[in-house]
């Protein structure tokens, strides 16, 4: 099964897609592992909200969800998150330097791969958030010469998670 990092309703439709619908939105994982994790940064909802109490919050609970759920691919949901991995693997920071386009691109061959603690790996696989505020990113992923290319990472990330969930 696919564990959720945080109810967040808006994303529900593009996950249920992405996941053909096997994952639990009611982040009830207590005693259970999961094979498959999906996450963006927000982790707290702060009043009058400062960006550094945000991210340090975010990054806490990140943190620690992963270490404690031990999934086997982690699915990094926008460039926040992704940018929170990598520091885990520096093929990942060295991609993104080239933007998350040709991050998200790179993965047509292999995921990324995190080791955040000396007993955990795990393949991580990368997206652009799909909130309104990447519109951007998804058109150009959309483009007439870009549209194979995108769709072949978004199958591959599907089947990778397909396979994880029958096991």
């Amino acid at each position: 099964k696919v564990t959720l990092s945080l109810m967040n309703r808006s994303m529900y439709p593009f996950l249920y897609t992405l996941i053909s619908g096997q994952f639990r939105p009611d982040g009830d994982v207590e005693g259970e592992t999961s094979t498959a994790y999906w996450t963006h940064m927000r982790k707290c909802f702060v009043e009058d909200e400062k960006l550094s109490a945000l991210n340090l919050c975010s990054k806490s609970y990140l943190e620690t969800e992963i270490q404690a759920i031990r999934p086997q691919l982690i699915l990094s949901i926008g460039g926040k998150a992704t940018n929170f991995f990598a520091r885990f693997d520096p093929e990942l920071k060295k991609a993104l330097r080239r933007g998350m386009k040709e991050a998200f691109w790179q993965q047509e061959t292999k995921f990324y791969k995190l080791k955040p603690t000396r007993d955990m790996v795990a393949d991580l696989a990368i997206l652009p958030h799909p909130s309104g505020q990447n519109a951007r990113i998804w058109k150009e992923l959309g483009e007439k010469e870009n549209q194979a290319r995108s769709i072949r990472v978004i199958e591959r990330i599907r089947e990778t998670i397909a396979k994880k969930l029958a096991k």
